[in-house]
C-alpha cells in the first residue's frame, strides 16, 4: 500500500461522500435497503447514476490512481452507506497487480465487516483470487479459512479460485466441498454448487465424477448448481 497521500485520499473520499449525499433519494434508498434485508444503509443511487456522478466528481477532483485505490477503498468502507463500498471496490479493480501478502489482513477485515454476499463475493473472486496467484503464503492462508467459524470466510475458501479455470487446484476445491458439505448454511451450499459449476466449464469430467462419488452427502442445492452445465 502507498501511504504517502493519506490526507489527500481521506479528504478526497470525504468530498466524494458529501457530493453523493447531495443526491440522496429516500424512496430508492428504502427499496435498496429492503432488498438487502435492511442490513445496510443506502444513499439511494442507482448504478448508472453513480457512474454519472463519479464522472462529474472526477472532472473537478481527478481520478484515484491504481496504487492509491487500496487506501481509497479503506476510507470508502468506513461509511455505512453501501454505495461507498461499491465505489471503493470498483476502484480496487485496478490494484490487483500491486497486492502483497500483508493486504490479506485488510481483505479479511472487509469480509467480516461487510457481512453479506454482495461484497464478500467481489472480494473472494476478484481480490483474494488475484492475491493468491501472486503470493503462495497468502494462498495457503486463504485455504485455511475452510476451518474458520465465520461462514463468510469459509465461502471465500470455496470461491477464491472461481476465475482460475484450468489453473484451479482441483484437489483443494474438492476437499473444500467435501469438508463443508455438511454445513446447513445456504451461502455455503450455494457456494459449493457455484464453484463446481464454474470448474465444470473447464473440467466437466472431473466435476461429474466428484458429484457422482459424493452425491450421498452433497446437498441437493449444491448438486443442482454444480451439475448445471454437465
Amino acid at each position: 500500500m502507498n501511504g504517502t497521500h493519506i490526507m489527500n485520499i481521506k479528504e478526497y473520499t470525504e468530498s466524494l461522500y458529501v457530493f453523493l449525499k447531495q443526491h440522496h433519494n429516500e424512496t430508492i434508498a428504502s427499496k435498496q435497503a429492503s432488498y438487502m434485508r435492511n442490513k445496510f444503509k443506502f444513499i439511494g443511487l442507482m448504478r448508472d447514476e453513480i457512474k454519472k456522478l463519479i464522472s462529474e466528481f472526477e472532472v473537478i477532483h481527478g481520478k484515484i490512481s491504481k496504487k492509491d485505490s487500496f487506501l481509497f477503498c479503506q476510507y470508502c468502507t468506513k461509511y455505512s452507506e453501501r454505495e461507498m463500498w461499491y465505489i471503493g471496490f470498483k476502484a480496487l479493480e485496478g490494484y490487483k497487480k500491486y497486492y502483497v501478502k500483508e493486504d490479506l489482513f485488510v481483505l479479511r477485515q472487509w469480509i467480516e465487516k461487510s457481512d453479506w454476499w454482495d461484497i464478500v463475493d467481489i472480494i473472494a473472486s476478484h481480490h483474494l483470487g488475484a492475491l493468491a496467484i501472486i503470493n503462495n503464503e497468502a494462498r495457503d492462508n486463504i485455504k485455511n479459512w475452510v476451518d474458520e467459524p465465520n461462514f463468510w470466510l469459509k465461502r471465500c475458501a470455496i470461491l477464491f479460485q472461481l476465475k482460475y479455470k484450468k489453473d484451479t487446484d482441483s484437489e483443494f476445491l474438492f476437499y473444500c466441498c467435501k469438508e463443508l458439505a455438511h454445513e446447513k448454511e445456504f451461502f455455503i451450499r450455494k457456494a459449493i454448487g457455484w464453484a463446481l459449476r464454474e470448474y465444470s466449464k473447464s473440467n466437466p469430467n472431473a466435476v461429474r465424477a466428484f458429484i457422482q462419488e459424493n452425491n450421498s452427502f452433497l446437498s441437493p442445492l449444491s448438486i443442482k448448481e454444480g451439475s448445471k452445465y454437465l
